[in-house]
């Protein structure tokens, strides 16, 4: 049997054949709108993710600038605070040495004292706001840790 004969064969060899070959072609037209309602929810979801990468890009440049001002912002506050508690140090020590050639009282003593002390604590302070402003930089450019394996 030649290959012609058969597929006339195939053609007129009935109804059962004909059904079949009529299906396969007209599927696609059928199955036509839930391809196109795939194809454009997959861009869909695809136009969702490039938008929220997009924001999580604007995101991370945000906090990434944020903890550089922070890290700028700490460090000249670090800065003026080591400034003021040397000139506090040394306003302690001269009113220390007042007191001890009896020309100043011990009140004004403890009040250098008591500015001393602020001082200082205030410093402590903002170097410790310093050292978070740098971990809150770090994080931002995508570093970090796992606490319990510390």
């Amino acid at each position: 049997m030649s290959a012609t004969s058969g597929v006339a064969g195939a053609l007129t060899g009935g109804s059962e054949t004909i059904a079949s070959l009529a299906a396969s072609l007209t599927a696609p037209i059928f199955h036509g709108g839930s391809l196109r309602a795939g194809a454009e929810q997959a861009q869909a979801r695809q136009e969702e993710l490039v938008y929220r990468y997009a924001q999580a890009v604007l995101t991370s440049l945000q906090e990434v600038e944020d903890a550089l001002a922070a890290v700028a912002a700490s460090a000249e506050r670090v800065e003026a605070l080591e400034r003021a508690a040397v000139e506090s140090r040394e306003a302690f020590r001269l009113a220390s040495v007042r007191y001890e050639a009896g020309s100043v009282d011990l009140l004004t003593v403890m009040d250098a004292q008591r500015s001393l002390i602020q001082t200082e604590d205030g410093l402590i302070q903002a170097e410790l706001a310093r050292y978070h402003a740098a971990i809150s930089l770090f994080r931002s450019m995508g570093g970090g840790w796992d606490v319990g394996s510390l």
